[in-house]
């Protein structure tokens, strides 16, 4: 997306406000990760599913089935290693003039308190979506620093 010459590169996150993946880069981050956490995830991933959804959907995707990818659940928590390198992978797309807004359905105040803060970083739009009210969308531009509530009846 970098690379592309389109004038308005945006990447919208659905998310439930917590990053909880990240590519492993060497031997020596993944045995850092065991020692202290002995109980991690890692896993590659399937290089024919890989190839299959690139020829399918005519994706280019940042794929290298040598490449581990590092997976954490923290209950109400975001993982520090992983929450480090979704930081340098916005700043990357902020960078490259790539904006991201984030659309959040949940209703963890820690993991709200961190898309929050994402975006107060980046200078996004954050969506906020009640699962209990799905009609209505709290919208908080952190570039304008506005928030207003948009419901289904206005016609949004």
């Amino acid at each position: 997306m970098g690379k592309n010459s389109a004038q308005n590169k945006r990447i919208v996150l659905i998310t439930d406000g917590q990053p909880s993946a990240c590519f492993v880069e060497n031997e020596q981050q993944k045995n850092e990760i065991i020692s202290e956490k002995p109980y991690s995830n890692f896993y590659s991933p399937d290089a024919a599913v890989i190839s299959k959804v690139k020829k399918e959907r005519n994706m280019n995707l940042d794929s290298d089935p040598d490449r581990l990818v590092y997976l954490c659940y923290r209950y109400k928590k975001v993982d520090p290693k992983i929450n480090n390198r979704t930081l340098l992978e916005a700043k990357k797309c902020i960078r490259d003039g790539i904006k991201i807004d984030t659309i959040v359905v949940s209703e963890e105040e820690e993991l709200l308190n961190y898309v929050k803060e994402l975006e107060k970083d980046l200078k996004g739009t954050t969506y906020h979506i009640n699962q209990e009210n799905m009609d209505k969308v709290l919208v908080h531009d952190y570039l304008t620093n506005t928030r207003k509530v948009l419901n289904s009846k206005q016609n949004w």
